[in-house]
């Protein structure tokens, strides 16, 4: 079974509560500003806008630009499913065989909502994920691969740690770092960049993060190339996270 992707254009209704999340976030991550800078008119309008009516303001533009650029969206729309199944087949089988982890039938489909979000988050139990309508195909293609690839290594981190509790999948459990970390390491295998030749996505901050002085991406890299199995992988590297997840408070 080769799992397919659908790119759909994303109703305000079904994004807006994760706006308005990372527009409150401001962590390190970022999330605010990197939608901000997107939509500076949105800037100017919520520092003259009373915190208590913010989310009514957020959701006001955003319902008016979404309704201005739906011919945008829908045509963006029919581009990226055109670029993205070029390589789709060969992608899906890609990943499968550098997790040695097969797609599972509730993999079939995944649904790429085409959204004007430039934060694009994942829904692990929805097959689903966001993508930035204003990308480049090739960063595009770059950031559904990374998605994918989480999907994919959740499957196999159940099969080696049964036990764990799902929440940690998400942020902002140190699991959630690690699965934001592996993709540097897994998608740059030969296999996965035979298929599409790209420098795989990660957060800025964990491009220059460091631990003892060594870059952590690297480190991650080393015990990637040195594992026996992508078992082996998982459990060192969970190993090196646990070792020195204090080092990981500066993130949260």
């Amino acid at each position: 079974m080769i799992p397919t992707v659908e790119f759909r254009v994303a109703e305000v209704k079904d994004i807006i509560d994760v706006i308005y999340h990372f527009l409150e976030n401001k962590s390190i991550f970022n999330s605010r500003e990197n939608i901000l800078k997107r939509y500076p008119s949105l800037r100017e309008r919520l520092v003259n806008t009373p915190f208590e009516k913010e989310k009514e303001g957020i959701r006001n533009f955003f319902d008016k630009y979404h309704e201005k650029n739906r011919h945008i969206l829908e045509s963006i729309k029919t581009e990226f499913q055109k670029q993205w199944d070029i390589i789709n087949d060969k992608l899906m089988l890609a990943l499968q065989e550098v997790t040695e982890t097969p797609w599972k039938n509730k993999h079939k489909k995944f649904i790429a909502r085409v959204s004007v979000n430039p934060v694009c988050p994942r829904y692990l139990n929805e097959n689903t994920f966001d993508i930035y309508f204003g990308l480049p195909n090739q960063l595009m293609k770059a950031i559904v691969i990374h998605e994918l690839s989480h999907f994919i290594f959740f499957e196999k981190w159940k099969e080696v740690f049964p036990n764990t509790n799902e929440e940690e999948f998400e942020s902002p459990h140190i699991l959630w770092i690690l699965s934001e970390i592996v993709p540097y390491a897994v998608l740059s295998d030969e296999r996965i960049q035979k298929v599409f030749r790209h420098e795989p996505v990660v957060y800025d901050v964990l491009k220059t993060f460091k631990i003892k002085g060594k870059p952590l991406l690297e480190t991650l890299k080393q015990i990637y190339e040195c594992r026996r199995n992508f078992e082996d992988f998982i459990r060192k590297a969970w190993s090196y996270i646990q070792e020195n997840k204090k080092e990981f408070n500066v993130i949260f």
